[in-house]
């Protein structure tokens, strides 16, 4: 298995790629984790029986909140606290932040009453090692697995530092490394104590890192990445965490001269793209924000350390949805023996727990969950195509599981847009069938960009686009992340309706928005086309006449037809 990292790959143009990360119990050091990737599977070997998997004879319970489920061997208490601390982390991080869901993704907790059968499940090269949970991110769904044997507040706080990583993804978020190493940590020690929620302990072995390794300057801290130094050996990695999240509490705790708003804001924007991309600008950042220079920020982040004395602070416990309105009930024997097949599958690439999944989508195709599985294992393998189809079966039979909706249709969306083709017309079915695609995702995340985004570009792409969709997105346009784009598929949109005066007066303002050179050019062959004239492209690079139009999307089978234009 190959090193990557911890939180996938979740930026905007590519398929989020799965990675499994490990808690590690580690002594006085705390815990450490190791991220792993899950690389191929070895070819399907069919077996005559299915096996029985570990724990498959267990009592299990099954617990739902409003975004979470459990299932638990180790008793209702077990799964009830578990969905409690995952909602309250939630609802803390989403006000903490001031950030909404962009991206819905589903969670699944295995909870073990009895280790060994825990340990089953391991991946083999880990299973001897002092791993205390697993937290796994896959496109289609997170899981965690834990285990209620040994120090297990020291699992729920590991778990808790993962779960921050999940956030973040949630919310369509790619922070720096140590922004985000910073906040899980931050995050991770949140406790209830008389009826407020404590926000600040430090994690004790954090302290120790600092006390015996030294300080890490602020402008090494901003520019590490895992491929650096700091990460080649445990001892150095704990030492990076234990500085990012000194840094993180230090200016929501720390500093008594600054106020707490300025101090966070100086977060926000050292975390900004921006300054990763050009860490030079950060000292200008610091004194702005903090009316100091990085030396400074350095000798005082030094003397914080030292002092052994951190700010806390109490806040009132998050509202979540009561416990008593919790979803319980038994696990059937059957329906459990399935749960687990998918978690041996996902954490050991398990070829046997893999056909059970295949035999169950057989059976009966409307499983939808078997065939969101098999998807992501087939990804696993880096076969997009198979994925595509299984999640194209999925949703086909009823899915639910707004994630794979939301993948499904980034990859139909990005095969289609390639290149611009102002002359592309989608055919009817596809844009019904892509249209369902959004309305299921955005019911399920109403505040996520990518699905408006995308909505637009089915309606520029349609010979009748829906007025009602294009409101809708104009309603949210503000909100966007991408809007040079958008305003692009607007454009094209009010062209297909014959409204070309307002096509060519959003073109017009397309500059205001800061344009990338993908839709400068996507607006100057839709102004030509407008216009009646070669578009600047094909007076650099005149074709044949009746040669193809070139785009990739004109290239695809399954989707070309004339506009008639």
């Amino acid at each position: 298995m190959a090193l990557c990292r911890k939180d996938g790959d979740s930026r905007a143009n590519h398929i989020i790629m799965p990675s499994c990360s490990f808690f590690v119990r580690g002594g006085w050091r705390g815990s450490v984790f190791l991220s792993l990737s899950l690389c191929c599977l070895s070819s399907l070997a069919l077996r005559a029986a299915e096996p029985e998997f570990p724990a498959e004879k267990a009592k299990w319970r099954y617990l739902r909140s409003e975004n979470f489920e459990v299932y638990c061997s180790a008793g209702e208490q077990a799964a009830e606290v578990t969905l409690r601390d995952l909602e309250t982390l939630r609802a803390l991080f989403l006000e903490l932040l001031n950030v909404k869901q962009q991206r819905p993704i589903p969670v699944s907790v295995y909870v073990f009453g009895r280790e060994n059968h825990y340990r089953s499940y391991l991946p083999e090269d880990i299973r001897r090692a002092s791993v205390t949970g697993i937290h796994l991110a896959h496109p289609d769904r997170t899981t965690i697995m834990l285990t209620m044997a040994g120090n297990y507040g020291d699992t729920r706080q590991t778990v808790r530092h993962e779960f921050i990583h999940h956030l973040f993804r949630v919310v369509d978020d790619t922070p720096p490394l140590w922004y985000n190493e910073g906040m899980a940590e931050l995050l991770s020690t949140i406790a209830e104590e008389k009826g407020k929620l404590v926000l600040g302990r430090p994690p004790v072995g954090r302290l120790i890192h600092l006390k015996m390794e030294g300080h890490m300057p602020v402008e090494q801290l901003f520019t590490a990445s895992r491929a650096a130094k700091v990460f080649r050996s445990d001892d150095h990695a704990g030492r990076f965490y234990s500085q990012a999240w000194l840094l993180t509490h230090f200016c929501y705790f720390g500093m008594t001269d600054v106020p707490r708003e300025q101090a966070v804001q100086f977060l926000a924007a050292a975390s900004a793209s921006e300054i990763d991309e050009r860490p030079q600008r950060l000292a200008a950042v610091a004194q702005q924000y903090l009316g100091m220079d990085l030396k400074t920020l350095d000798r005082r982040l030094e003397n914080y350390a030292s002092s052994g004395k951190y700010g806390s602070h109490h806040i009132a416990i998050q509202k979540v949805q009561d416990p008593r309105d919790y979803v319980r009930r038994d696990v059937p024997r059957d329906e459990m023996r399935v749960r687990l097949a998918e978690l041996m599958a996902r954490l050991r690439k398990d070829s046997a727990a893999e056909l059970v999944l295949m035999n169950v989508a057989e059976r009966d195709p409307t499983d939808s969950r078997a065939q969101e599985v098999l998807g992501t294992l087939s990804l696993m393998r880096h076969d997009e195509m198979g994925m595509m189809s299984r999640w194209k079966r999925a949703l086909a039979g009823g899915s639910v599981n707004p994630a794979v909706a939301h993948e499904y249709l980034q990859q139909r969306i990005r095969t289609l847009f390639l290149s611009f083709d102002p002359h592309y017309r989608m055919p009817v079915a596809l844009a019904e069938e892509l249209r369902d695609l959004v309305r299921r995702s955005i019911q399920a995340a109403p505040e996520q960009s990518k699905m408006y985004e995308a909505l637009a570009w089915i309606e520029a792409s349609t010979a009748q686009p829906d007025i009602g969709n294009l409101n809708l997105v104009q309603t949210r346009f503000a909100a966007l992340k991408e809007q040079s784009r958008t305003l692009v598929a607007l454009a094209a949109a009010r062209h297909r309706l014959g409204m070309d005066q307002q096509a060519l007066k959003l073109l017009d303002s397309l500059a205001t928005f800061e344009p990338d050179a993908w839709s400068t050019d996507a607006a100057e062959q839709l102004r030509a086309k407008i216009e009646r004239r070669p578009s600047n492209e094909e007076l650099r690079n005149p074709r044949e006449k009746g040669a193809s139009r070139t785009g990739a999307i004109i290239r695809l089978s399954e989707i070309a037809a004339p506009d008639g234009e």
